[in-house]
């Protein structure tokens, strides 16, 4: 009697091997964007540092990265997800470069911003007067003290 009301109880579920297998892989794949995505913070801010220092010698910003790694940078970093160069695009007599790195998808989307489907993405100059961001502090900080 005991066994037949073992055997018509309702089956709970139990995780498979495979099913925790797939979460913990999940949750290392996750650590390793995330740290992934660290270095593309910090290397996108290294080489930004180095176009800065390049603008303020010669004016603009040079037309490929190869020019600055010679002068302001040991070597240029690579893009984590890829193992390829970051991209960087600028704008011609203008101020303006969009530095970026291909991101989780491991596609170019031509320097378009998202998390998992899009690039990681540095733009230059980062405060300008259309920038949210910046209209924002504005409001509750006031303009920038001109240094004289």
């Amino acid at each position: 009697m005991k066994l037949g009301a073992i055997q018509t109880r309702p089956q709970t579920w139990r995780p498979h091997r495979s099913d925790l297998l797939d979460e913990f892989q999940d949750l290392i794949d996750y650590g390793f964007a995330a740290q992934a995505h660290r270095e593309v913070r910090r290397d996108l801010a290294r080489i930004a540092l180095a176009l800065e220092r390049y603008h303020a010698e010669h004016g603009s910003y040079p037309e490929s990265l190869a020019v600055v790694v010679s002068t302001y940078l040991h070597d240029l970093p690579s893009d984590p997800f890829v193992g390829r160069p970051y991209h960087y695009l600028c704008e011609p007599d203008t101020d303006i470069y969009t530095l970026y790195s291909v991101g989780v998808n491991q596609r170019d989307d031509g320097g378009r911003p998202g998390w998992e489907t899009g690039d990681l993405v540095w733009h230059a100059p980062c405060c300008t007067s259309a920038d949210p961001y910046y209209q924002r502090h504005l409001r509750f900080y006031g303009p920038p003290e001109k240094k004289e």
